[in-house]
């Protein structure tokens, strides 16, 4: 143990005989369970420390802390949007935007992630949300900050 702190994610190697140390037919949770008694059970436990860029994104304003970690330069993702590539919107922020999105005229996107295949009406407000796949959005629609739309949602005015 070190002053460092560490967290666990990805792939894990394992012994067979590791595998003895957990009750048959019983969930257990491999952080908080397995590995102290693996350690309690004095076997060894190896970790590949890294300072890769790490996030859990269990929550919506989570995932929008990565996309504005990405539009910051924090850490580098694939295919990342540098710049707009739209004409006729406005972006404040940050705006992670999918492919085949069409915008209608006098929008405003802020801090937010709009996903693929979306189409927005004009005069429309995005602030601070997470609009899914397909979804359609009417004239003069505002989205609030916290707003989560899923997939194929519709909104009008």
């Amino acid at each position: 143990y070190t002053k460092d702190f560490y967290i666990n994610s990805g792939t894990y190697v394992v012994n067979t005989k590791m595998l003895k140390e957990i009750p048959a037919q019983t969930k257990v949770s491999i952080e908080r369970e397995t590995f102290p008694l693996l350690l309690k059970n004095n076997h060894k436990l190896y970790a590949y420390p890294n300072n890769a860029y790490w996030l859990d994104l269990g929550t919506p304003q989570k995932y929008l802390q990565a996309h504005r970690d990405v539009a910051n330069g924090k850490f580098c993702a694939p295919d990342s949007i540098q710049g707009s590539r739209y004409s006729g919107i406005q972006v404040k922020g940050f705006a992670s935007v999918g492919q085949n999105v069409q915008f209608g005229t006098g929008c405003l996107v802020e801090d937010s992630v709009i996903l693929n295949d979306v189409i927005i009406g004009n005069n429309v407000t995005i602030t601070g949300s997470i609009v899914g796949n397909g979804v359609v959005l009417g004239d003069n629609v505002e989205l609030k900050a916290g707003t989560v739309l899923g997939d194929f949602e519709r909104r009008q005015e």
